[in-house]
């Protein structure tokens, strides 16, 4: 199963999102969105505390999102 991180603090969409904490380029996201639209079915997306400026959709896609902590997600 792929893994993808999603952190609004220390993310970067730039980052490959396959670790919780920076690592050279593969430090998490910043938006669950990105990881979205880089999963393939069977992703597994951890989203990590945080406030989140964006909505997001998942239709089409076999991914599943889990969240770890308090998050918010409103569009802005």
């Amino acid at each position: 199963m792929r893994v993808l991180h999603v952190s609004a603090a220390e993310g970067d969409d730039r980052f490959s999102g396959r670790k919780p904490d920076r690592d050279g380029a593969d430090g998490p996201k910043r938006t669950i969105g990105a990881a979205v639209t880089e999963s393939v079915d069977s992703t597994l997306v951890l989203v990590y505390d945080g406030r989140y400026p964006e909505s997001v959709r998942l239709c089409g896609n076999q991914v599943r999102v889990v969240i770890r902590g308090q998050v918010t997600l409103r569009k802005e």
